[in-house]
């Protein structure tokens, strides 16, 4: 009876634990599901917003035939013209391959990268952990101290008290405090701790950690080289590289820089910077596009900040820009495209301020280069869909 029992109880269990299994997998499904939709959902949401810009595109009926045709070809269904017509606005440029964010976040975007490991490494406490920042020929910003999930670490990643960490932070001179998964220029601060305070503010290290919330990094504040701070000095001017895996080869999307505009020391595009594409020998594009809402952005053929011609001036290091990219895009695992902001040191070294990941803007590329953002591998990419939907 006893035996009987037992294994009633047993299978009673291990029933139990397969109708678990089985509703989890159910959950999960309609998760994904959801974040698709959701994706999908702010995708038309943008580029509605937007509206004023592409409804000044007209198409030919042949265009709109060639369109039809391409996306039927290789997609498998129409789809809206709308960030096409977006793209040629500002490129002047008709290509049916342009990329729409509404295809591309939540449908290719799940392909190309694994999601999980996209989230560890778009996280900018991890940056230190991903590229090594106690070498002296270290890509990334020497990391003074950070915090994960309800832990403290120290720059040699020892893990240590609040206090502990703030007694470290009380005479490293100039920092940069930025949180783990904010973008757009926002979640970042400069301090300069010397003897405790902070000279700009008189904060102590300790109330600057006890304000913050969630995770954090306390990072060096680097220094560009002169070729790129001319553009304007106040800014940390980046250049945006993304490179992506296309049938085991990395490729690069035509790049771009971002820089600031007057005292602004955020060079960030949303936050009313400039951007301008960059040749792979390192000449600006003769026009940039300037923020002025963000829906809205104005054209500009002369740099703000000098008044010179942005086509006559070259960048020095581009070459080794892309270099860097191509070497190290294999250090990040189950990855298979990369934002990259990388700034060019005072030595003319590349290094990392922040990695795209999880989640990646391609509209400023494809407009401010007016080109398709995988061009000849377009059709290539577009087939991994089929890959989604198994």
């Amino acid at each position: 009876m006893n035996k009987m029992l037992n294994r009633m109880a047993f299978w009673g269990i291990m029933l139990r634990f397969r109708f678990l299994v089985r509703v989890r997998g159910y959950v999960r499904r309609f998760e994904n599901y959801l974040t698709k939709e959701l994706r999908v959902a702010n995708g038309d949401r943008l580029i509605c917003e937007r509206r004023h810009a592409w409804e000044q595109v007209k198409w030919s009926n042949e265009q709109r035939k060639e369109f039809d045709k391409f996306w039927m070809d290789n997609y498998g269904r129409k789809i809206s013209p709308s960030w096409h017509r977006y793209y040629e606005r500002f490129s002047g440029v008709f290509d049916v391959r342009y990329m729409p964010s509404n295809v591309f976040t939540p449908e290719l975007l799940q392909v190309i990268n694994n999601y999980d490991l996209a989230s560890f490494c778009a996280a900018k406490t991890n940056l230190s952990i991903l590229f090594d920042d106690r070498s002296e020929d270290r890509c990334v910003p020497k990391h003074y101290g950070y915090k994960i999930w309800n832990y403290y670490y120290d720059s040699e990643r020892n893990i240590v008290s609040k206090q502990e960490l703030a007694e470290r932070l009380a005479d490293v001179g100039e920092c940069v405090f930025k949180k783990a998964n904010d973008k757009q220029g926002h979640g970042f601060h400069f301090f300069n701790f010397q003897g405790g305070k902070d000279t700009l503010t008189g904060q102590s290290p300790l109330e600057a950690i006890e304000l913050a919330q969630g995770d954090f990094v306390f990072q060096e504040r680097v220094r560009q080289h002169s070729a790129y701070a001319h553009l304007s000095p106040k800014s940390l001017n980046t250049i945006r590289l993304i490179t992506y895996i296309c049938e085991n080869k990395v490729y690069h999307v035509p790049m771009l820089i971002r820089f600031g505009i007057g005292n602004s020391d955020v060079d960030n595009f949303h936050a009313g910077g400039v951007a301008v594409g960059v040749s792979d020998d390192g000449f600006l594009n003769q026009t940039g596009w300037r923020t002025v809402s963000p829906a809205h952005f104005e054209p500009c053929t002369l740099n703000p900040n000098t008044g010179e011609e942005l086509g006559k001036y070259q960048l020095p290091y581009v070459d080794r820009i892309l270099d860097f990219a191509y070497k190290n895009h294999g250090r990040l695992p189950g990855i298979g495209m990369i934002s990259w902001d990388l700034v060019v040191t005072e030595k003319g070294k590349p290094m990392i301020i922040e990695l795209n990941v999880a989640e990646q803007s391609i509209k400023f590329p494809q407009f401010v280069q007016g080109v398709p953002l995988f061009g000849d591998n377009t059709v290539k990419m577009l087939s991994l869909k089929k890959l989604y939907s198994k």
